[in-house]
């Protein structure tokens, strides 16, 4: 059977020295990812990924880059043996400060890390994929 699954989330940056420093998140599962989650009732994707931000990291975006969203696609079998067709979106927003209050049932750890240890710390290759494209957009829309 096949199933489709959406989620929304952000990738968090703040800018130290001039440089873009990215919260990652290790969930419960045991991997390293960004903020995300699916959608309550009828909020839209961005208020869901808002939500999913302030329950996860206790974070509100100082400024969300909308022109700077993406998708992160990928196929993965549950535990059911159900073929998942996951499509997670991912807004590029800047946080006021780097407190972080991560929430105790989802989020084991975090860290704020610039592009390469970042990308040395996600655990799956779409997340990795999605940080670059982040950088990329961080590049095109943030840097002055």
């Amino acid at each position: 059977m096949q199933i489709t699954d959406a989620a929304y989330g952000f990738v968090p940056f703040i800018i130290k020295n001039g440089e873009p420093l990215y919260l990652v998140t290790l969930h419960h599962k045991g991997h390293w990812a960004f903020p995300k989650g699916h959608a309550e009732g009828n909020e839209t994707p961005l208020e869901a990924g808002l939500r999913e931000l302030r329950e996860e990291t206790g974070l509100e975006p100082k400024r969300i880059y909308e022109q700077a969203t993406f998708l992160e696609e990928y196929t993965f079998t549950d535990p059911d043996g159900n073929e998942v067709e996951k499509t997670n979106t991912f807004w590029l927003a800047e946080m006021p400060h780097q407190e972080v209050t991560p929430q105790e049932a989802e989020v084991d750890d975090f860290a704020w890390l610039p592009y390469d240890e970042a990308m040395e710390r996600m655990t799956f290759a779409s997340a990795k994929k999605s940080l670059l494209r982040a950088h990329e957009l961080f590049e095109q829309y943030v840097r002055e």
